[in-house]
């Protein structure tokens, strides 16, 4: 006589939840895509065609001219977590959970810290100007007393802290979130480092800013952690701040 064992034994019955298969996971659609590329895009053309202008709109809605420059990518991250909310997405979905591991973040620290001057090399070996228009060395420096100005401490911990958070929001958990799931590691790496790099409207770092851009999803990506793109963008931006004020001579 063959024993049949009910389907609902107790001890066939996992004691933690299955984790839904990866297809059913929610995420972007393309419209989402460009719905918040547009979004940034739109916002900072607006920015940039109002400072030619001469029109100070931050003074209309209350912000310094440091927190405006910032206005586009924090609206932008904004838009985003609603959509994702609207998704039925959760923080954890776009990556904000514990890395499976910090290795990641650091492969991807130090390769965008060498980016910069590996290609300036690169820009010597050719017989350019590491210094021209497409050296992507960074020439400016701040008086050291400006460090005593509080609205400069907080565009620096604007810099360092809310930036990367937002631009990583922005870049790694929609743009490559959503382009990865349709197409393989590489290609979206490169379109991500691609519309990260155009986004910083910098000619003379678009090659270091494209790699940057890739390796942050990289991390992203073999981490499990946004986190993994969010600490190291912050060190990058830190030491670029770094070099801001003390580069002098």
């Amino acid at each position: 006589m063959v024993h049949l064992q009910h389907p609902t034994d107790p001890e066939k019955i996992p004691s933690v939840p299955l984790k839904p298969p990866a297809d059913l996971q929610p995420t972007w659609t393309p419209a989402d895509i460009l719905l918040g590329l547009g979004l940034l895009a739109t916002l900072m053309l607006l920015q940039l065609t109002l400072h030619a202008a001469g029109v100070r709109p931050g003074r209309l809605l209350g912000l310094s001219a440091e927190a405006f420059r910032f206005f586009p990518t924090v609206l932008t991250a904004y838009v985003v977590l609603l959509l994702a909310w609207r998704r039925g997405m959760t923080l954890r979905h776009l990556g904000f959970v514990r890395p499976r591991s910090w290795r990641p973040a650091l492969y991807a620290w130090a390769g965008a810290v060498m980016a910069g001057p590996v290609w300036a090399a690169a820009m010597l070996l050719l017989g350019l100007d590491p210094h021209g228009p497409y050296g992507g060395v960074i020439r400016a420096a701040l008086p050291l007393e400006v460090l005593t100005r509080a609205p400069v401490l907080l565009w620096a911990f604007t810099i360092v802290v809310l930036a990367p958070v937002v631009e990583e929001v922005i870049f790694r958990a929609l743009l490559y979130r959503g382009v990865r799931a349709r197409w393989p590691l590489l290609p979206a790496l490169l379109l991500t480092g691609l519309v990260f790099a155009a986004f910083h409207f910098d000619a003379a770092r678009f090659v270091p800013l494209l790699l940057v851009g890739a390796l942050l999803a990289w991390a992203y990506d073999r981490s499990g952690s946004l986190w993994a793109s969010i600490v190291p963008h912050a060190g990058l931006n830190a030491m670029t701040l770094a070099v801001l004020v003390f580069g002098r001579g």
